[in-house]
């Protein structure tokens, strides 16, 4: 059993969507508890037990006394019992909450994919995990030290990074064919970065670059291409953020250079029609879209901020620019686009890297593995 209060769907949601494909194809039965959104809406197109459940927040009473839903926990007992799970998983932090209370009362084992975030400065949430969480996967070496550092036991963390999806492996036309369905130009630079709006992954840096661009020379401008929407529900700060970044865009100087395509399920053919794919965010705790451009065989440029560092090697498999800096992110799209034969080797290089190592299926096995040991050591 998948335990998540997200409703949108991000790179973390993506990866589990991902995942729950995988069991499907190696005939594992899985089950999903998520409130209704995008991710819900996704996850009743596959082979699961799917059900509707929402998470009230937990608060601690006089700071020491945990309060939650007893509702909520009795839901999610009588599905545990329903289907004679063997293995909660949480995925998200108040998931974590109710699915370790319902593993306390069932006895069924929990374990937590950590994707970053948590507030791990409260002494009650590291008691927590340590007292009902067997294994916390970070997903990148960069949260498993922070893991660590915060006081989580080290036998109790191992890394699994994500995995793509396995539409990715499905062929893909040519670049100007790309394009051509697509409805975009063949005789422009085409630069595309997908994300989700959120200050954090740098839509304001790519702008600053751009203009760079524009300013070094008026032979073949880029186009950039913004892909992605607001996760469900929008804080205003993600919606002022939006705002900010279209009215940037909208200016005289950038208006024909940058298109907002908003969410699409099309994402690895907007890829292959591009020249370059572009993360310019100012932390990853991991980077699901560095993994999808790899597998498609586009050139990266991604910032050495967190996941992107571990995964790209600088020079072979993609290039790597510090973060928060427009100069050194527009250099590195110069370096793509001017030496094409050179970043198509990156490219290559990149998607061979991306198919032995975060595989559709690599998550998929590394976990099922890790389930059996958990059980096993229980047993013992």
């Amino acid at each position: 059993m998948f335990l998540t209060d997200m409703r949108g769907i991000g790179g973390g949601e993506s990866s589990l969507l991902n995942l729950l494909t995988a069991f499907c194809n190696t005939g594992v039965r899985s089950v999903l508890l998520c409130p209704k959104g995008d991710l819900f809406h996704e996850a009743s197109a596959l082979n699961i037990d799917l059900y509707e459940i929402e998470y009230p927040d937990v608060h601690l009473k006089y700071g020491f006394i945990p309060t939650f839903s007893v509702s909520c926990v009795v839901k999610i007992v009588r599905i545990l019992r329903k289907h004679c799970v063997t293995m909660v998983h949480a995925e998200s932090l108040l998931a974590l909450y109710y699915g370790g209370i319902a593993s306390f009362f069932t006895g069924i084992p929990l374990v937590a994919t950590y994707h970053g975030y948590w507030p791990l400065k409260s002494y009650f949430n590291k008691l927590f995990l340590m007292l009902l969480c067997k294994h916390i996967y970070p997903v990148s070496k960069t949260i498993e030290v922070e893991l660590i550092s915060s006081g989580i036991i080290r036998t109790h963390v191992r890394i699994i990074p994500l995995g793509v999806n396995p539409a990715y492996l499905k062929p893909l036309p040519s670049r100007k064919e790309a394009r051509r369905q697509l409805g975009l130009s063949t005789d422009r630079f085409i630069v595309v970065h997908v994300a989700r709006f959120q200050e954090i992954k740098g839509h304001h840096n790519l702008l600053d670059a751009l203009v760079l661009l524009i300013n070094e020379t008026s032979k073949r401008t880029p186009l950039v291409l913004f892909v992605g929407g607001v996760l469900d529900p929008p804080s205003q700060d993600v919606l002022t953020y939006k705002a900010r970044v279209e009215e940037r865009a909208s200016r005289p100087d950038l208006l024909p250079h940058v298109l907002f395509l908003g969410q699409r399920q099309d994402i690895s053919l907007i890829m292959r029609a591009a020249d370059v794919v572009v993360i310019p965010s100012l932390f990853e705790s991991f980077g699901m879209v560095v993994i999808e451009a790899m597998t498609v065989g586009v050139p990266i440029v991604a910032t050495n901020a967190g996941g992107p560092s571990e995964i790209i090697k600088h020079g072979k498999t993609g290039l790597l620019v510090p973060p928060e800096d427009p100069d050194a992110l527009a250099c590195g799209i110069r370096q793509v686009l001017e030496h094409p034969d050179k970043s198509a080797s990156m490219a290559a290089a990149a998607q061979t890297a991306a198919l032995e190592l975060y595989g559709p299926f690599s998550r998929c096995k590394t976990l099922l593995s890790e389930y059996r040991q958990v059980i096993k050591n229980i047993k013992d």
